[in-house]
């Protein structure tokens, strides 16, 4: 494609020089060649259309109060998924920090939750199949903190510029980490999600809140 358009100076991957191990830093490479000068690599964004955010305001209008934590259990494949059950006993390690949880995910992802949809400890509103990726970032949008699992929605969290706590296992954070200032990541010990403590995820949860009104 560089050679089919016109422009004055091109620029193809093959050139590029990497600069950082992760994914976006590699393909930033193309760009810099071509700017002015050395230039940060900005968060990601999402732009939403205005028809989305009124939409996501209406599915929110019912919950209660401002503070509102995204969870998003689902994944592509079951060992990336943190289970359910720890999902629900973090919500209630929450409790004091937030005012409601919102259930995002796919349809797939609802019936993993069945057992644990009940007993999260706040109000919630379960999305999950519900929504499309953009409205799902609209969502995202109008809360304060999303944790889930290595998936699409954690990236789609860190471009919707809200604080985030993507939960690893198997994986390479270093190169496919959600990339964002406000995007952060947990590690599960041993890359074994069942050793993952919601403890654990509480405290990195209580510590990226911090960082936010620091």
């Amino acid at each position: 494609l560089p050679w089919l358009l016109r422009g004055r100076r091109r620029s193809a991957r093959w050139q590029a020089r990497d600069y950082g191990p992760h994914a976006v830093e590699q393909h930033f490479a193309v760009a810099r060649r071509v700017l002015p000068a050395p230039q940060a690599i900005p968060d990601t964004c999402v732009w939403l259309a205005d028809d989305d955010l009124a939409h996501a305001t209406t599915l929110l209008a019912d919950l209660p109060g401002p503070r509102r934590l995204v969870l998003a259990p689902g994944a592509n494949w079951p060992g990336k998924r943190w289970p359910a059950a720890a999902y629900a006993a973090l919500a209630r390690k929450l409790c004091a920090e937030f005012d409601a949880v919102i259930l995002l995910g796919n349809a797939a992802d609802v019936a993993a939750f069945d057992d644990h949809r009940d007993a999260l400890g706040l109000p919630t509103l379960d999305l999950m199949g519900r929504t499309s990726l953009l409205e799902a970032g609209a969502v995202m949008r109008q809360a304060t903190l999303f944790v889930g699992n290595d998936s699409g929605l954690g990236h789609l969290a860190a471009a919707a510029g809200i604080p985030s706590v993507t939960v690893f296992g198997p994986g390479r954070p270093a190169r496919y980490r959600p990339w964002g200032t406000r995007a952060s990541v947990v590690m599960a010990p041993d890359l074994d999600l069942a050793r993952l403590t919601p403890a654990a995820v509480a405290d990195h949860v209580r510590a990226q809140l911090a960082a936010q009104t620091r």
